[in-house]
């Protein structure tokens, strides 16, 4: 008996997806399926830590309704598990896009463009999101408010490093 087709259908999952996973083409997976041969018992420990049963049921064992609903369950806890890691990986790239060209002048303008158009719907909030962004306002104040008094700092001693008074160092800026 060869339920490599049963199995797979009722994981949810293509022939792609599973080639992918295991490391062989989906033309592999086909002729496994159809019994054009068969897989290494290395390729069999793969594809069953892939869907998260026992070997056996590949040929040996029948796949009952029990064995269905598990591989259904975890081939959705995998689709979940990729659209929540494909979730994180589109904010990354969005941020990267968005840091790339941009300024601290260029940023500043759309931070207070932000902060005006928050102020401006502020009606429309819930008590929560209020919450939550007077919360945002507050720590990137404090980070701001950080870095302010490290440069000041730096330049403090950036001063008396070349021996110039502080008040001239000031004026520069």
């Amino acid at each position: 008996m060869n339920n490599l087709k049963v199995i797979r259908h009722a994981f949810g999952a293509t022939q792609a997806e599973v080639a992918y996973a295991i490391g062989v083409t989906r033309v592999t997976i086909a002729k496994w399926e159809g019994e054009f041969s068969r897989p290494t018992s290395s390729n069999l420990k793969k594809m069953a830590i892939f869907y998260g049963i026992d070997s056996d049921y590949f040929y040996e064992r029948p796949v009952d309704a029990r064995i269905k609903l598990l591989l259904a369950g975890n081939g959705e806890k995998l689709r979940a598990t990729q659209r929540a890691d494909a979730a994180k990986q589109r904010e990354i790239d969005e941020l990267a896009v968005l840091m790339a060209p941009v300024t601290f002048a260029d940023a500043s303008a759309q931070y207070q463009l932000s902060l005006k158009l928050l102020t401006a719907r502020a009606e429309e909030a819930t008590l929560g999101e209020l919450r939550t962004m007077v919360a945002l306002h507050r720590k990137m104040g404090s980070v701001l408010h950080t870095m302010l008094e490290q440069r000041e700092a730096e330049a403090v001693v950036a001063a008396e490093d070349k021996g110039m008074p502080l008040f001239d160092l000031l004026e520069d800026n």
